[in-house]
Formats: structure tokens, C-alpha cells, sequence
């Protein structure tokens, strides 16, 4: 039997994040859209992040949990939830941030449209618990209709005039995955993807990032 190839793979990973998650992953499953996988990574929590994520999978078939050895380096585990997506498409949710409801659905539209290799959605700066909208970054300087190349994609990021929580072809980000060697990681990454990216296009819809203690 072959298996299912859902439009997107949300990699979720997870380390000491129980007073965040639900919030992060109720924003996923209240998506518009809802042909998706979710792969969550738990590093090895001392918190009740695990229990969490177990209880969560146990109601919604879509969510696979994983449990791995604790890591100073983000991009190891989500690399472990990279390696074992399907999706057409995959979107990395780091588990203290949430998305607005229609997300997916516009960065996907949007990926299908324009045969983008990246998809970037509005990115709303929040302040902890209370939500306060700190900055905002919608498109390429307000304009969603802008359509980048690699190279100008990664002019735009060297000083995060454009950000890289973006929707990425799953072949791509599978082929390239993250690069693991510390703390400036992620982006160097970012700037990898957006190099090999044909196309980097942009959508409605917020990825919510939160500032916390």
C-alpha cells in the first residue's frame, strides 16, 4: 500500500516547552487546512512536554511523537523530524510559537500558484503570554506579491529584512536538511535554503513568534 503523501509536514521540536505546547499545537490542528502530518520531537524534557504530546497523538492520528536524547543543538532534532517527514511540503513550528488559523492554507495556495520552493508568511513578534504585538514583518517590505531568486532571497535575510520561517519544498529541505554544527546554525541554514530556492514567494498568514524568559 502506498503511503499517504499529506500537503505538509509540521516538524515540531521540543525540549522543556509544557507551558507553550498547547497553545502551539492547537494552532495546528485548528487549521484551515487540515490534509497535514505533524512530527514532534521531544529531546528528552524534564517537564511534562512528553505527556503532552503523547496525549495529543493519542486523539489525532496525524501526530507521530518521537523521544530523543537531549541536544544543545535545535537543529539535530528537527533534522530527525526532517529525515522521517512525507510531506509535499515542510514547515518547521518551534514549540513555544503558534500560528494564526489560515497559515497553511495561504502558504500552501500560494506554494501551488507560483511553484514556489519557499513560501514566507507574515511574522508577528509577540510578547510572552500576553500576546502584545511587539514588530511585524509582512512580506518583502509590505509587498506579497515580491517573487525572489536564491540569491536575492539571501541578500534579504542578511539582515532579516525577509525571515526564514518558511514553507519549504519537502524534497529540498530533505535533501539539504539543517546544518548541525552550534549555536548559529539555524542561520546559517536559512541562508543555505534560501541559496538553492529557485523561487521564494509570500503569503498571508502568521507565524507568531513569542519573546520569553
Amino acid at each position: 500500500m502506498t503511503p499517504r503523501i499529506p500537503k505538509i509536514s509540521i516538524v515540531i521540536s521540543v525540549y522543556n516547552k509544557a507551558s507553550f505546547l498547547n497553545e502551539c499545537i492547537e494552532s495546528v490542528i485548528n487549521q484551515d487546512l487540515t490534509d497535514f502530518e505533524v512530527i514532534c520531537i521531544d529531546a528528552g524534557s524534564t517537564d511534562r512536554s512528553l505527556t503532552i504530546l503523547q496525549e495529543y497523538a493519542s486523539k489525532d492520528d496525524r501526530i507521530a511523537v518521537y523521544n530523543t536524547p537531549y541536544t544543545e543543538i535545535p537543529s539535530v532534532t528537527k533534522n530527525y523530524g526532517i529525515d522521517r517527514s512525507k510531506g509535499e511540503y515542510v514547515f518547521n513550528l518551534d514549540a513555544d510559537d503558534y500560528l494564526s488559523p489560515n497559515t497553511l492554507q495561504k502558504m500552501y495556495s500560494k506554494a501551488i500558484q507560483t511553484n514556489a520552493d519557499a513560501v514566507i508568511p507574515d511574522l508577528q513578534i509577540v510578547k510572552d503570554k500576553s500576546k502584545n504585538i511587539q514588530s511585524r514583518k509582512i512580506g518583502l517590505n509590505y509587498d506579497r506579491n515580491a517573487i525572489l531568486t536564491g540569491n536575492e532571497a539571501v541578500t534579504e535575510s542578511l539582515d532579516w529584512t525577509i525571515h526564514a520561517f518558511a514553507l519549504w519544498k519537502g524534497d529540498l529541505i530533505r535533501r539539504l536538511r539543517l546544518e548541525e554544527f552550534g549555536t548559529y546554525s539555524d542561520e546559517y541554514s536559512a541562508r543555505l535554503l534560501f541559496f538553492n530556492c529557485k523561487k521564494i514567494t509570500f503569503s498571508e498568514g502568521s507565524y507568531n513568534y513569542r519573546i520569553h524568559t
